[in-house]
């Protein structure tokens, strides 16, 4: 969310449109917080992953609190939510920008690739293959 910020900076970026970003932590203490914030009279919105099933209940919670839930598709983290619904370019792109971030992980042996071209040439059939590898490498590395 941080790097869409950072995208829409020019035109005043997420703080102009009302909106502030907060890393909630993991498990369910992001849901706790977006309650607490909610009974305290804020619109509130989480974006989250849904690969962790144990977390259905605080989510159930939440939304009968008011807080509105953006969620990947069941069992996708938002890495692997990504890397299924950016067009190809984009994907190519982040790996490219996820290379250049990381340069202590060796990402594009990951991919099983030697070079970054190999991915930006392969074909429809291959494309399907490296999307789903693609989200779960980043997801395992923390790509991002």
């Amino acid at each position: 969310m941080r790097a869409f910020d950072t995208l829409l900076r020019s035109e005043g970026g997420f703080t102009v449109k009302g909106i502030a970003i907060c890393n909630g932590g993991s498990g369910d203490k992001f849901y706790k917080q977006a309650i607490s914030l909610r009974k305290l009279g804020y619109d509130v919105t989480v974006f989250a992953d849904a690969d962790v099933e144990k977390l259905n209940q605080i989510q159930t919670k939440a939304k009968e609190q008011g807080v509105r839930l953006i969620l990947c598709e069941e069992g996708l983290s938002i890495e692997e939510q990504l890397s299924q619904d950016l067009s190809w370019t984009d994907i190519c792109r982040l790996v490219e920008l996820a290379i250049n971030l990381n340069r202590n992980l060796n990402i594009l042996n990951s991919l099983n690739l030697k070079s970054i071209n190999e991915l930006k040439g392969s074909d429809e059939t291959q494309q399907t293959v490296f999307r789903s590898n693609i989200g779960q490498q980043a997801k395992q590395q923390n790509w991002f």
